[in-house]
């Protein structure tokens, strides 16, 4: 028999397995046992109760505590879990430090590209407001190269001439010679590509979603324009048509 039971007071039983608690009094837990429950034979008194979340007996029964196994089963898994996450935090360590060397490593530009001459490149960037910018770069083999994203990239490939980059270098209407109009006015088609020092340039408006820039010195209707073509401030000039000869 199970100390505190009555065999008269008990319900009927099956085979079951569960974990159970031994209460002196309510709410206070005493142990924490496995228990096989059985259904008994015909004729013979209950001996043990199946452990559900009512009470079976006398005050002294059997319960299914659930906050007291969720308790009992943290405290006893929690120095494992600890180790676990010790160990893996361990494990992790060196690469993540590996990484990290890895990732430096990569945006230290290689001592042959530090190696090769020296230069400024001008290109549009939209995101300033004189549309214009000077960017380090390097001479190699009679182009220019960056160093952009841990690699060694040719300027083309960073700035390439298109619509999308800013420059107008590849575009129909500029092979057609179509005229270009800013505040009202007509400026068409003189000369071709030439460079230009960006700092003698201001921006002053867009045609078909390409910069236009004039001289610093110009007052609000320009007498000429310039038309970004492709980077290294490359630009086709557009001169105001009722000055054109």
């Amino acid at each position: 028999m199970v100390d505190g039971l009555r065999p008269a007071s008990l319900h009927p039983l099956f085979l079951a397995t569960a974990w159970w608690t031994d209460h002196e009094s309510w709410g206070k837990v005493n142990t924490m046992r496995w228990i096989r429950v059985q259904k008994p034979a015909p004729g013979t008194p209950s001996r043990v109760v199946l452990i559900t979340l009512s009470v079976y007996g006398s005050r002294r029964g059997l319960v299914l505590n659930p906050y007291s196994l969720l308790m009992t089963t943290a405290r006893r898994i929690a120095p494992v879990l600890a180790l676990v996450v010790l160990l893996v935090a361990t494990a992790c360590t060196p690469r993540v430090a590996s990484t990290r060397a890895t990732t430096a490593s990569s945006l230290n530009p290689p001592a042959s590209f530090m190696a090769l001459p020296d230069t400024l490149v001008c290109v549009i960037d939209r995101s300033v407001t004189a549309g214009l910018r000077q960017v380090s770069a390097k001479k190699r083999d009679g182009g220019v190269v960056l160093f952009v994203d841990g690699a060694v990239r040719p300027l083309e490939s960073v700035h390439p001439v298109d619509y999308m980059a800013g420059y107008a270098g590849r575009e129909q209407w500029v092979r057609d010679g179509v005229p270009v109009e800013l505040a009202s006015s007509r400026y068409v088609r003189t000369g071709g590509e030439r460079r230009i020092n960006l700092t003698l340039l201001s921006r002053v408006g867009e045609f078909r979603g390409i910069m236009l820039f004039a001289g610093r010195d110009e007052g609000p209707r320009p007498d000429a324009v310039y038309l970004p073509t492709s980077p290294g401030c490359i630009f086709q000039a557009y001169v105001r048509s009722d000055l054109n000869p």
